[in-house]
């Protein structure tokens, strides 16, 4: 083994130890930096030994000198890593709540359209009469199309389809008041969007 051999060996031996634990992606691209470094390295040795002993002191010289800065590398981007897996654990923990809310509002709109079809047809078989039954199916039915509406539009035109879908919600969860879990579903799409809503850019003078 030449001695250029021996100081490339424990380059990157090196760069193997600082780089362990990162994402392939940061480890190969930095790998593959230094062999481009230490090929031109070799290269410039030729087959004279003096030339190859003096150029491998070089290596373990930059080696030895850049050792400080390979660490700072480390970190920084051991940082960035950590930083994007943070952001992309937040988009999906986002994504999976935005997703879980609108099945919910889909699921409450159903229940909403159930009641419409339903309150008409049981006439006296509930609390009121038949027409306390019509008038409660035809708010309830109100309130699904609200909801469905606004689910349809949310992504068109937010602002009027969360205000479609509050509506909505909150107008069928006013009437089943005595539901427990409707009011609870609607009373939790009102919040989310409520928390969720976009807050408008102050105008410059």
């Amino acid at each position: 083994m030449s001695s250029i051999d021996l100081a490339v060996g424990l380059t990157r031996a090196w760069v193997r130890v600082y780089t362990r634990g990162l994402p392939a992606e940061e480890r190969t691209a930095r790998r593959a930096e230094l062999d481009a470094d230490l090929w031109e390295h070799a290269h410039d040795a030729g087959n004279e030994s003096r030339r190859q002993v003096r150029i491998a002191l070089e290596v373990v010289e930059r080696l030895v000198a850049g050792m400080p800065a390979d660490i700072s590398w480390r970190r920084e981007a051991k940082r960035g890593w950590r930083a994007r897996v943070e952001q992309g654990s937040r988009s999906m923990l986002s994504m999976t709540k935005k997703h879980g809310m609108i099945a919910l509002t889909g699921a409450l709109g159903l229940w909403y359209l159930f009641i419409a079809v339903t309150a008409p047809l049981s006439g006296d078989d509930w609390t009121g009469g038949t027409r306390e039954m019509l008038t409660f199916g035809l708010v309830c039915g109100i309130a699904a199309i609200l909801v469905f509406t606004g689910l349809v539009r949310l992504r068109k035109s937010k602002r009027w389809a969360r205000t479609m879908l509050g509506i909505g919600a909150v107008m069928g969860a006013v009437f089943t008041f005595w539901i427990v879990v409707p009011v609870v579903a609607a009373l939790a799409i009102l919040i989310w969007l409520l928390v969720t809503r976009e807050r408008r850019t102050p105008a410059h003078a």
